[in-house]
């Protein structure tokens, strides 16, 4: 979840007549990212539809007989990390969860106010 679209374009990953739209529509964009690279989701207009999409992103891929692993990563927006990954725990409670900061790479090209949440399936021993 990105919340200010200025660093993505600042930054040259997001073209500045697209960051400027998204700015005069108050959007928040969703990304997920593949080994191929970022891969762009709906944009969503509040933070808690946002949270939300992030959650479901995770339980979408559930398998009932696996353990969830997940962590929640943030920019400065802790609460919001942990209301993220409280979505996905009130659904599946995982084996293994935490909250932690993104490092200063992700930070300096998305800015402040970026969430995400990471996760595997790990299947049962």
């Amino acid at each position: 979840l990105v919340e200010k679209l200025d660093w993505l374009r600042a930054s040259g990953r997001l073209p500045a007549p697209v960051a400027r739209l998204g700015l005069a529509a108050g959007v928040l964009l969703l990304f997920e990212l593949t080994p191929a690279g970022p891969r762009p989701l709906r944009p969503l207009r509040s933070r808690p539809r946002a949270l939300r999409a992030l959650a479901r992103r995770v339980l979408a891929g559930r398998r009932p007989d696996h353990g969830l692993e997940v962590v929640a990563l943030h920019a400065e927006r802790p609460k919001d990390a942990e209301a993220a990954l409280d979505l996905v725990a009130s659904v599946v409670p995982p084996t293994t969860a935490f909250v932690s900061g993104f490092g200063p790479v992700m930070v300096a090209h998305t800015g402040p106010g970026v969430v995400g949440l990471a996760w595997r399936w790990v299947p049962p021993t």
